[in-house]
């Protein structure tokens, strides 16, 4: 081992033996490496941690422990740590995490290479199920970067975690202050604030079984408003941009949570919150809280204007409120840019917008009387075979109320009655026209209406549609008012048997009326496309609208985006102004979904609006779209080709090329946010592996029931792919092919051989390999895997030893030896302990073993043990595999002259148990005991 360590590896005040043990064995295993383990305990007041560093210190001279007063806190004990570290960087652990197999040591391998003053990796998750800590906004710890700078990538201030940083001794140092609280975050920030240079490595550098580190105060709370107030202090001589992902991270992850609003709503206004968050807020830019949906942006601005026990009040099921309960606001605390996104109305104060909004329904407006010498509205209304619904709609339209308007029907070469029932209401009806289109297609036939359009505003219908008798005239008054280029109107989507109101989907766009907004600062409008809820001015769609296409599906897409992306102003109502028949029939569009040409004519759509978000340059838009893509437009359509393909290689190519096109656009923060499963589909779908993809989109749900050939197909497939993420490729791989042999045995067998390539080339991956959690099987597996072919894998998981034979040598400690054949050289030892005949199935660690000439001993002390009682001892140790745990079967040295009376730890026996030891009280208490039960005298207490 090396003098000088280049790594100090401190652990301040643990709270339990046995993770101490756990971490120190993690830590042991790094052979790459040349560190030291500095544990920081107060050994007065936990004898039990102090027995296990002991024994772990007596074995290997790179653990050692330093005692402090405990009283004195945490931020003490590192910084007596820090005192005591030998090495130039330091790492700080979490007592209750586990190493990951070579992570400290790539860590290390790069900040000495740079002279980076921190290193940054990434933790796991394995308090319930394993998975990376995925907190940091903007997925900034996904792509490594060497010598950057918090100013490169602002949304590393958003990481909170300590222990997966390496950090020059010197500049840790600096920023602990002995005597302030303990609070991990403000630290973490200030070492982001501080650091000149920074390495960022995408693997995983720990595993956390519990999650400590985050503040533990309620959001919101007084004290934890304090904590964020302290590293908002931290961070005012940081650029704007780092303010700002600080500030979203907060806001979206804590201050609107709902245990925070809960606790907001059943206090009294805080004067504190109100405060913070106007802190917060005013660094943000205008659309910084665009991604948050509009009724939280409510709640954000009563906590603001000092009113956060109203919090409750904008939820879609409020408290009973009258317009004479709400408070008068102080315009002054929401002059911040970020607040125009609330969507006011012009001349609209907060206090009466938050009334109209949610304590009173706005009141109709009267009808007005129109000029009917100019047309407010020209309708457009491309057709289709709907003989059987075009009579309602047309009726429904001209019932309206309060406009002036023009009908123009285009048909696209109907074969029913289409056309005669329309000429039916143009002799009834002179605002009713019908032409015939000149193209072909919806698109070209709403084209054709645009072109024959006067009124000042346009609206589409579908031929098989409703459209609510005052739609119009609420979305023309809106227009009016804000001047605005599209009003966007709710709706009700009605099917055979249920209906669905789109005031609760696409991410509330349509919950609540707002005025005087764009894109921009509400790009949940982005995840509706379609152009039949919206009224949109003639003349902004003539300078800014693209023609509608001439193709099958979602033709109407990229026209309703390009008019979206540019509009000035734009207005909601949450009124539902269309109601939309899902009709059942092969002429419906729902009926096609899945062909071949409406999937092609869908992702081509796509693309193109694709390229119109990136070429706008509005990051909220870029968010928002993606996240629509990938979750359901995209996804729904790549699903419904799985289940409607032929196999035909012409057709699959055909849709495989439309689906690249668009992968190739997403950004690669965007696609590492959905499930790997869905990240595997999507790019397995772009190379043409739509057998392999189908069986990816099902595996979630039925991977239990698949064949395994066709689950290691699809998983081979899906990692040979350069479209699959590596941490995406590692999840699979460990998910559906590790786990699965692990835990059934009937992958234990031939079919398995094939899987061994795919989980080594994963263990090997040079910028993100496969890590599994130390002392597990996974573990095992992985070393097998690296060792051999698959007898040697089958061979690793053949059944443990039923026992092995060790021996009690009495003492002053008392001392366990037993034979070491099969153990590792170089691995650990230890004794575990758990209660004989108790539902505690709970192991601790009583021992760590040292080895002398092929045996191991270890000692029992009685502080090792929380009670006295009956315990059963296990081995814990190495062989070359990993960790393996057997039964001791345990003979005691017969003692003459009646000594063993005298001793505490004993041999203990259960019919033919015999792993058992007794520990027990002290001589002079036992016998006291024993004089009680005599006498029958019941003990003081």
């Amino acid at each position: 081992m090396n003098a000088v360590p280049s790594l100090s590896v401190i652990v301040i005040l643990p709270q339990s033996a046995n993770e101490v043990s756990d971490l120190l064995w993690s830590m042991r295993r790094e052979r790459d490496l040349a560190f030291e383990v500095v544990l920081v305990l107060d050994q007065d007041r936990r004898p039990d941690i102090a027995n296990v560093v002991h024994t772990a210190a007596t074995e290997d001279s790179r653990v050692r422990a330093i005692g402090v007063d405990s009283e004195r806190g945490r931020n003490f004990a590192l910084a007596a740590g820090l005192d005591a570290s030998k090495a130039r960087w330091v790492t700080v652990a979490d007592s209750n995490g586990l190493a990951a197999a070579g992570g400290y040591a790539a860590l290390m391998g790069s900040v000495q290479s740079t002279e980076s003053q921190m290193g940054v990796g990434v933790a796991e998750s394995i308090a319930r199920a394993r998975t990376r800590v995925t907190r940091v906004a903007e997925n900034a710890l996904d792509t490594a970067a060497q010598g950057i700078s918090l100013q490169d990538r602002p949304a590393l201030i958003t990481d909170d975690l300590l222990c997966t940083k390496v950090v020059d001794l010197k500049l840790l140092r600096s920023l602990v202050e002995e005597e302030e609280p303990w609070h991990e975050e403000l630290l973490v920030a200030r070492l982001y604030a501080s650091a000149k240079s920074i390495d960022v490595l995408p693997r995983s550098i720990v595993f956390c079984n519990v999650r400590i580190s985050e503040s533990t105060t309620v959001p919101m709370s007084k004290d934890w408003v304090a904590d964020q107030l302290k590293i908002w202090e931290a961070l005012s001589n940081t650029s704007r941009e780092v303010r700002e992902a600080f500030a979203r991270q907060i806001i979206e992850r804590h201050v609107l949570c709902g245990k925070a609003l809960q606790l907001l709503a059943s206090q009294a206004d805080r004067h504190d919150a109100a405060n913070f968050i106007r802190d917060l807020v005013a660094d943000l830019s205008s659309t910084a809280l665009a991604n948050v949906p509009v009724r939280p942006r409510w709640q954000l601005a009563l906590i603001a204007l000092g009113y956060s026990s109203l919090v409750d009040t904008p939820l879609e099921q409020p408290r009973r409120m009258r317009p004479s309960d709400v408070p008068d606001f102080d315009m002054s605390r929401l002059q911040a840019p970020a607040w125009s996104s609330l969507g006011l109305r012009e001349n609209e104060t907060p206090r009466a917008a938050f009334i109209d909004r949610f304590v009173s329904h706005p009141a109709i407006a009267p009808r007005t009387q129109h000029d009917t010498s100019t047309i407010d509205i020209s309708i457009v209304i491309p057709t289709f075979n709907v003989e059987a619904y075009i009579d309602e709609l047309l009726e429904s339209i001209r019932a309206s109320v309060g406009v002036s308007l023009e009908v123009i029907v285009v048909d696209d070469g109907s074969t029913d009655g289409t056309w005669e029932r329309v000429v039916a209401h143009t002799a009834e009806d002179s605002r009713v026209r019908l032409i015939r289109s000149p193209g072909a297609g919806g698109g070209q036939a709403r084209d054709a209406g645009i072109e024959l359009a006067r009124g000042e505003y346009l609206a589409f219908a579908d031929g098989d549609d409703l459209i609510p008798p005052r739609a119009y005239y609420r979305m023309l008054s809106i227009a009016r008012r804000s001047n605005a280029d599209i009003v966007n109107g709710s709706y009700l989507k009605f099917f055979a048997i249920s209906t669905w109101d789109a005031s609760t989907g696409f991410n509330h766009a349509y919950a609540l009326p707002l005025e005087n907004v764009s894109i921009q600062t509400h790009p949940q409008l982005a995840r509706h496309r379609a152009v039949w809820n919206r009224l949109i001015r003639r003349e902004h769609w003539l300078g800014t609208a693209f023609p509608f296409p001439g193709v099958p599906r979602s033709n109407d897409i990229v026209a309703m985006m390009s008019v979206l992306l540019s509009a000035t102003t734009v207005a909601v109502t949450p009124v539902q102004t269309y109601i939309y028949r899902d009709r059942p029939g092969s002429g419906s569009m729902t009926s096609a979904a899945g062909s071949v040409d409406y999937t092609v004519s869908y992702f081509l759509e796509e693309s193109t609006c694709a390229s119109l978000v990136q070429q706008s340059g509005f990051r909220s838009v870029e968010r928002e779209y993606w996240s629509m893509v990938f979750t359901q437009d995209s996804w729904k359509n790549i699903l419904k080709y799985l289940d409607r393909r032929t196999g035909d290689r012409a057709e699959d190519s055909r849709v495989s090329e439309q689906i690249k096109a668009l992968l190739s656009q997403a950004p690669h923060a965007e696609f590492s946010q959905i499930k790997p499963e869905h990240q595997a589909v999507w790019a397995l779908a772009a190379e043409g592996k739509f057998s392999e993809a189908r069986t990816m989109a099902h595996a979630e749900k039925s991977a239990h029931s698949m064949p395994p050939e066709s689950l290691i197909h699809a998983i081979r497939s899906a990692e040979e792919s350069a479209l699959l993420p590596p941490a995406a490729a590692n999840t699979l791989v460990l998910k559906y092919l590790g786990r699965r042999f692990i835990s059934d045995a009937a992958w234990r067998n031939e079919v398995f051989a094939s899987a061994l390539p795919i989980i080594r080339r994963r263990l090997l991956d040079p910028v993100m390999p496969l890590v599994f959690v130390p002392h597990s099987w996974e573990e095992r597996l992985g070393h097998a895997i690296l060792a051999g072919d698959l007898a040697v894998v089958l061979a690793a998981f053949s059944p443990e030893k039923t026992s092995i034979n060790a021996r009690l040598h009495q003492g002053a400690p008392a001392k366990l030896v037993g034979p070491a054949p099969g153990l590792s050289p170089e691995g650990g030892v230890r004794i575990m302990a758990r209660r004989h005949r108790s539902n505690d199935r709970a192991r601790i660690p009583v021992g760590h073993a040292t080895r002398v000439d092929g045996r191991w001993s270890a000692e029992l002390s009685v502080a090792a043990f929380p009670s006295t009682g009956v315990w059963a001892i296990e081995l814990e140790y190495e062989d070359a595999y990993g960790m393996r745990r057997s039964h001791l079967r345990i003979d005691g040295n017969e003692e003459r002259f009646g000594l063993s009376v005298f001793r505490r730890v004993v041999t203990a026996h259960a019919g033919k148990n015999h792993s058992l030891i007794r520990v027990r009280e002290p001589l002079p208490i036992r016998a006291r005991q024993k004089a009680y039960k005599l006498l029958r005298i019941t003990p003081r207490k």
